[in-house]
């Protein structure tokens, strides 16, 4: 007899029970196979497991001197980026297929720069110049988990961050006001997964993702370690 719903403790009993009707009411049980064989439309919907975690990594945030140079900076260097972060809650409905949806700062990146023309926009130079990017938003996306053996599974990832971003500009002159952003973008990205100790509930994960945020030409690269508890 097929049952709709997998995994759960509960069918043991009812599995026993179903041995023992067997024996005495034939059937009664062969009808009652007839009606199990009527599934409902998503019969593994609310049979999924649950999930949550949070990473760190490492991101750039490709983009930004081009962003801002019209051809008079030069001596160009990148600076050090803060460290991005997420933390996320995940379900999967079906088996290996499931919707992450959680919280992403992407941290900051920044470049200096020299300027002696003073014609980089009106907060360029002449002189010193530095530009700092930051974003942070929540993302929802859908995943596949495709194993490739009994502890080790590829990551397929797709969805969308909903991102606020803002710049920074300093020059000689001094520091100008917080340029802000707000939007949503396409996110994707692919990983592998490793099953923790106890199989199948403590998981550590490794993404590389790729995230659009402020305008088509500013793209922020992440390389996520992540831990989580699957449940």
């Amino acid at each position: 007899m097929r049952l709709p719903i997998r995994n759960n403790t509960v069918l043991f009993p009812l599995l026993f029970g179903c041995v023992a009707a067997l024996g005495s009411t034939g059937t009664a049980l062969a009808k009652d196979d007839k009606d199990d064989d009527r599934k409902p439309p998503f019969p593994l919907i609310f049979d999924g497991k649950f999930s949550v975690g949070g990473g760190l990594g490492g991101a750039r945030h490709g983009g930004l001197v081009k962003d801002n140079d019209d051809g008079s900076l030069s001596g160009v260097t990148t600076d050090k980026s803060s460290v991005p972060k997420r933390l996320f809650v995940a379900y999967e409905p079906w088996q290996n297929i499931g919707f992450q949806f959680g919280y992403t700062n992407l941290g900051k990146d920044s470049f200096k720069a020299a300027n002696s023309t003073g014609l980089g926009g009106s907060w360029a130079g002449p002189g010193g110049v530095h530009t700092g990017h930051q974003a942070d938003g929540w993302e929802l996306t859908l995943y596949d988990r495709i194993p490739i053996t009994e502890r080790y599974t590829l990551i397929l990832r797709i969805g969308q961050y909903f991102w606020k971003s803002e710049q920074t500009y300093t020059d000689v002159g001094g520091t100008y006001p917080v340029d802000k952003k707000t939007g949503s973008s396409l996110t994707y990205g692919l990983g592998f997964e490793y099953d923790i100790g106890i199989k199948n509930y403590f998981f550590w994960r490794g993404e590389l993702q790729r995230y659009t945020v402020w305008d088509k030409d500013l793209s922020a690269n992440a390389a996520w370690i992540n831990v989580g508890l699957r449940f």
